[in-house]
């Protein structure tokens, strides 16, 4: 399921024989075909290209040992007694995801021998006794009888191949992958034994590659603006009470709530019912509008499994999902139902489901799905990646920008909203995973994951309480999540029952008031990071980007716990209990984040990190964009815009802005600012001018807060006027300027 955006090919630079050989040469490879009658292997088929001064080939059936990897479905099993991922499976002709026919070689199925002899039908077993023991709704009752549940997932052993290869190449095996109908939904292939092949030849330029890989799968969506503010998850879900309490206590903490997203409970007993829950949600419209009155989207948990005969839904679901719905009979609960099911890739089951039991709550005002798994049969892709698309696309209607949170459905994932990475254990085990997790993502076109921050899941034995009585995981462990979680491009905490708060106002007497601290520094960034996430749509590269992609030839930069956060920060987020970790900067000169004092780089050190602080480094010569930590988040205009201008270099950076809601940002209605800052003799020239889009001539104050080891003795402004300069830390002076500067040319000089 591959989408293609218009594109004029263009043709070969010389196609010549060489004896029985076929040769077609590119700028960048030489095809050597014969015997083209024949499909194509090992023996008539070969791909040259050029790595600096080295030719390399690649033959059909070649196996690639220096993958840097993709990603999985999810880390349901990473719950510390599972298997660690151990590096990178190699690269092989086999499809790289989930969307294969069969499960690659790299996916194997760990099946405890007793629960397969006493429960053949794993399913059905699932979520029926363990995670709500004796009605207690806690996931500590049975650690055990909880592991052997999840047996019956598949577990991988290492990282699924990606796009990027040390090796400087990546082939696509796209043969057998399903293909779009004329109303745009996937059907099988009829044409048995062709050949589908992509093969990208980059040596080692990392960013050519992606921007190929996006050229050919399409370009992932732009995120809704509030989708990059903080996003609240539990199970069980939230009650009325909670929302008010909530909404009101994250505000007055200085850092609002911009997603609350309702777990399973929202609707009654079990899977395969979409009937409210009367118990949390006696009144699903006054629901729906109070959490839009705190300025929350809301989102609902979704299984696209069953529909239940004891839902609303059934009849009219079986009467237009076709003659070929399955019906069965099934215990759950001690109840025998029956129970329809929904094949997610069967076009008319999909169609009567939507309609049945979606188009209700979308029009109630439910702003988009969390997809938590799904059920659909086709050879050519998977019915997570079916789900995804029209799940995305349900919610993209009336003008406005789609959104989704979701498993991962394989190649192609990127275009339909965020990853969610599945039910992992509070562990810093786990906390390091996620970091190499989200770094090799971005290796087949990821960007917006959203992993669990705090974890689902904590031993009732490392639970304490806080001063207020409330249930926490271990406050210092969770500070370090939640410091990863703000340089992270989706910020979302969760847990499982009984598992202790999520909630940052819960913890932050305990460690100083460091949470506040970190969510307002992540506010003050969306418009850095929402820049960032419209490079991602634009040229396919990642918001969290591995070391390697800016420098691919220095072997110290193929690391997995640190990254550049955008194009401008390195973060080396703390991933254990100690306070101390070993940090490498590239080569120029950088600024702690922190304490505003320079850095020297290329070169590997040992750094210390008390709790409240975190490793972060600013590139000199760069100008970071903010806004202010009580900036509102449900509004994408900034009325206060500031600079953060890091000396040492000239150098260019972008500010990107939109309605941060509707798809017109696909038709040129956004505003891009280019900012522009060099060394003139003893000076500093800072300018601003509209480069692209169209602009929104809105007045903003404007704050320019210079990083520079001489203080700085005069600034003049736009229109000649003599600036104040303010001393606001080490090595930082700010100034302030008024007026519709997002509209006009702009020049300020300082000296």
């Amino acid at each position: 399921m591959l989408a293609y955006e218009t594109q004029n090919p263009l043709p070969f630079l010389s196609i010549t024989r060489d004896g029985a050989w076929d040769v077609l040469t590119t700028t960048a490879i030489e095809i050597r075909s014969r015997d083209n009658h024949l499909p194509n292997n090992r023996i008539n088929l070969e791909i040259r290209w050029k790595d600096g001064r080295l030719v390399q080939f690649w033959r059909p059936d070649d196996r690639d040992h220096q993958n840097l990897g993709g990603t999985l479905r999810s880390l349901d099993r990473y719950m510390g007694t599972a298997a660690a991922l151990d590096g990178v499976h190699p690269a092989t002709m086999e499809s790289p995801d989930v969307s294969a026919t069969s499960w690659p070689t790299w996916i194997f199925c760990e099946i405890d021998p007793l629960l397969s002899e006493q429960h053949p039908d794993p399913p059905e077993y699932f979520n029926k006794r363990d995670w709500l023991q004796g009605g207690k709704r806690s996931y500590n009752d049975d650690r055990g009888a909880i592991e052997r549940t999840f047996n019956w997932y598949k577990e991988a052993r290492k990282f699924a191949p990606g796009i990027l290869s040390h090796s400087g190449y990546c082939m696509l095996n796209d043969s057998t992958s399903a293909i779009m109908d004329a109303d745009d939904f996937p059907i099988e292939r009829t044409n048995p034994g062709s050949q589908d092949w992509y093969f990208f030849a980059y040596a080692q330029n990392y960013l050519l590659a992606l921007k190929d890989f996006r050229l050919l799968s399409g370009p992932a969506p732009l995120p809704r603006h509030k989708s990059l503010g903080i996003i609240l998850s539990r199970w069980p879900a939230f009650t009325e009470t909670e929302v008010a309490e909530i909404g009101k206590t994250f505000a007055a903490n200085g850092y609002p709530l911009a997603t609350l997203v309702m777990d399973m409970e929202w609707h009654k007993e079990g899977w395969g019912h979409w009937e409210f829950n009367p118990e949390l949600i006696p009144d699903p419209k006054r629901f729906l509008a109070l959490c839009h009155q705190f300025g929350m989207e809301v989102v609902f948990n979704d299984h696209p499994l069953d529909v239940r005969e004891d839902d609303t839904h059934f009849d009219e679901y079986v009467a237009n999902a076709g003659p070929d719905v399955e019906i069965r009979t099934r215990e759950y609960n001690g109840k025998h139902l029956r129970m329809a099911k929904v094949d997610i890739c069967n076009k008319q089951q999909n169609a009567s489901f939507r309609k049945t039991c979606h188009t209700e709550l979308m029009d109630l005002g439910l702003d988009y799905w969390w997809n938590d798994g799904s059920r659909g049969q086709m050879s050519g892709t998977c019915g997570q990646l079916v789900t995804n698309k029209v799940f995305f696309e349900e919610s993209q209607r009336s003008g406005r920008r789609g959104m989704l949170l979701a498993r991962y459905g394989g190649l192609g994932s990127h275009r339909y909203g965020a990853f969610f990475t599945g039910d992992a254990n509070s562990d810093y085990s786990v906390l390091k995973l996620e970091c190499e997790f989200t770094i090799r993502a971005g290796g087949v076109g990821i960007s917006s994951i959203s992993h669990d921050i705090g974890g689902f899941g904590v031993a009732s034995d490392l639970l304490t309480t806080n001063a207020a009585g409330v249930s926490i995981m271990e406050p210092s462990q969770y500070l370090r999540w939640l410091q990863f979680g703000v340089f992270n491009p989706i910020l979302r905490f969760h847990s499982a029952p009984g598992c202790g708060s999520r909630k940052a106002y819960d913890y932050d007497d305990l460690v100083n008031g460091a949470c506040a601290h970190w969510l307002r520094i992540r506010h003050a960034l969306l418009p850095y990071i929402y820049t960032a996430m419209r490079a991602h749509h634009d040229v396919g590269i990642p918001l969290v980007r591995g070391m390697y992609l800016s420098d691919p030839e220095n072997p110290l930069t193929y690391r997995w716990d640190q990254y550049f956060f955008g194009p401008d920060l390195v973060v080396a987020p703390i991933l254990s209990a100690a306070n101390v970790r070993t940090v490498y900067l590239p080569k120029g000169n950088w600024w702690e984040l922190e304490s505003g004092k320079q850095v020297p780089g290329d070169r590997e050190f040992t750094c210390a990190a008390a709790l409240h602080e975190v490793p972060i480094y600013v590139r000199s010569g760069c100008i970071i964009p903010r806004q202010s930590a009580d900036a509102d988040i449900h509004s994408s205009h900034i009325k206060e815009l500031i600079l953060d201008v890091y000396t040492g270099a000239d150098c260019e950076s972008e500010l990107y802005e939109d309605d941060g809601t509707s798809t017109r940002y696909l038709d040129g209605h956004y505003c891009k600012t280019l900012f522009t800052l060099q060394q003139i003799g003893t000076s500093l020239s800072l300018s601003g001018k509209i480069s692209a889009g169209i602009p929104f001539g809105r007045e903003r104050t404007l704050i320019i807060r210079v990083h520079r080891i001489q203080p700085l003795l005069s600034v003049q402004g736009p229109n000649g006027q003599i600036l104040s300069i303010e001393s606001s830390g080490i090595h930082c002076q700010t100034m302030t300027v008024t007026g519709m500067l997002s509209a006009e040319t702009w020049n300020i000089v300082l000296i």
